[in-house]
């Protein structure tokens, strides 16, 4: 059986690659420098292969990733996940797309054997356990400190117990790799989507662990995080008696690189506003209505030394006259939706203190317009504010050769009025993602599907427009996005 092992891990890695639907590439940090993280395999010396940002020992049976603190206070649900997941609720951003590190974990010879249906299954992890450790420089000292001592036990009240951390592997649904979707890498808080999870009892309660602010360094701290195979793994590095039959077998590098190519080849469009600013030739500004001030820009949100670029549409309206006005950027390329193709992007609703009469969200439209609600044929995902502030509603339409239609609107819970309050949104940026084919057309938010929800569209391509629009007579007020990717669904 081991002698047939390398061919079986390659095996493996196709298979993933097959399953694997969507791409996100990484923004920048000034710890990781602006690029593109490549999806190219490098083999370094005998034994060490780097595949994108994940350094591989097959004879240590070790990875390690690079990364930064993205959280140093605060409730979590996870260590770990890549740029773009869920920044919201995760201590530590890692240098690398999902996939890689799934492939990495498999070519140190560990089997992944999850099957979560759903956040906080209450059944325990399956899968080999692994050790995680993290380290960082504050002065001239180097710190290593297991994963488990930067968590903290809210419910407990002391740090996570010292434990090994399960492979599950991310799951497959409907032929997608979540993880590639959701960004997410290690969770505290049990999660399908992720590749490791935690065992521990308190991974059923997403309330439970906070960063441990004691040991966690200031937010941008670049660290190295390194997983290491451990227990009864017949490939674990430290077993007696091990002989080199029990050695992990060396990769073919051509393999999984070729695995990578068929990633890229899906990824039709993508936009992470890395440099600074807005690039004309893939992006026009769009405006329809009186305004005060605005602006259609890229700006660095970061509240501290950290470079966070994100696409800024700014509005006010105080003294305009015209009711509701629209502002946003449209793309400059057309994109073909003739077969299934994912949108997917980051939304920052960016706390409003009135959420009235402020919608956010993503139109479809197969002309170039200022406006794409004006035009006959377009179809939009929105979040629309409701009073009294901070809450909104999901909204779905289409209108098909002039004639609207209402295909899903969610308007959250009713208040002790009997008046529905919209949902709450968590501050931080949101993963919307837009499933669209020829018969209708699929919403999550942050994971949760919201909906499918059947369309007439006459149209089989469109621009799309990143969109804000607005009441008369508001202050300055502010949405993000970030994080833009169109994938082919084959």
């Amino acid at each position: 059986m081991r002698k047939n092992m390398s061919f079986i891990l390659i095996l493996l890695c196709l298979l993933i690659a097959l399953n694997y639907k969507a791409i996100g590439e990484l923004q920048s940090t000034p710890d990781t420098q602006s690029h593109t993280p490549s999806s190219e395999v490098v083999k370094l010396r005998k034994n060490l292969y780097r595949i994108g940002g994940v350094t591989v020992d097959t004879q240590k049976h070790e990875v390690t990733i690079r990364g930064w603190v993205n959280m140093n206070a605060g409730l979590i649900e996870y260590l770990a996940c890549s740029a773009g997941g869920k920044l919201h609720e995760s201590m530590l951003v890692l240098d690398t797309k999902p996939i890689h590190l799934q492939v990495a974990l498999i070519l140190i010879g560990l089997e992944a054997k999850g099957d979560f249906k759903f956040q906080g299954d209450p059944r325990p992890p399956k899968g080999d356990p692994v050790e995680i450790w993290v380290q960082w420089k504050e002065g001239e000292e180097t710190k290593r400190v297991r994963a488990e001592q930067m968590i903290f036990d809210f419910k407990n009240e002391k740090p996570m117990p010292e434990t090994d951390w399960i492979f599950t592997g991310s799951l497959i649904y409907e032929g997608r790799f979540l993880a590639e979707i959701e960004k997410s890498l290690i969770a505290t808080y049990h999660d399908p989507a992720a590749i490791l999870n935690n065992p521990l009892p308190e991974g059923v309660d997403d309330t439970v662990y906070h960063v441990n602010s004691a040991v966690v360094p200031k937010r941008g701290t670049s660290v190295v995080v390194t997983i290491n195979a451990v227990g009864d793994n017949p490939l674990a590095p430290f077993n007696k008696g091990e002989t080199k039959a029990h050695r992990a077998p060396q990769p073919d590098a051509e393999a999984i690189e070729q695995t990578a190519e068929n990633q890229r080849e899906k990824v039709i469009f993508s936009e992470h506003f890395d440099r600074g600013n807005l690039d004309a030739s893939r992006w026009k500004i769009t405006q329809d209505g009186e305004f005060n001030q605005f602006a259609v820009d890229v700006k660095d949100i970061a509240s501290s030394a950290d470079v966070d670029y994100r696409l800024r549409i700014m509005a006010n309206t105080i003294g305009t006259s015209d009711p509701v006005k629209y502002l946003g950027a449209r793309s400059q390329v057309k994109i073909d939706f003739s077969q299934p193709t994912e949108i997917a992007f980051d939304l920052d609703w960016n706390a409003q203190e009135n959420g009235c009469y402020l919608t956010a969200g993503l139109y479809i439209c197969p002309v170039e317009s200022e406006n794409p609600k004006k035009e006959k044929d377009w179809i939009k995902f929105e979040w629309v504010g409701v009073p009294p502030g901070k809450n909104i509603r999901a909204n779905v339409w289409a209108s098909a050769n002039g004639a609207m239609k209402e295909l899903y609107t969610d308007w959250g819970p009713e208040g002790e009025n009997g008046k529905p309050q919209g949902w709450p949104v968590k501050p931080g940026n949101h993963r919307i993602k837009l499933l669209l084919d020829s018969k209708g057309i699929g919403v999550w938010a942050d994971s949760k599907q919201l909906c499918y929800a059947l369309h007439s569209l006459n149209f089989t391509s469109g621009y799309f427009y990143l969109q804000m629009s607005s009441g008369t007579n508001y202050h300055d007020r502010e949405i993000y996005f970030d994080n833009i990717i169109v994938t082919f669904i084959p």
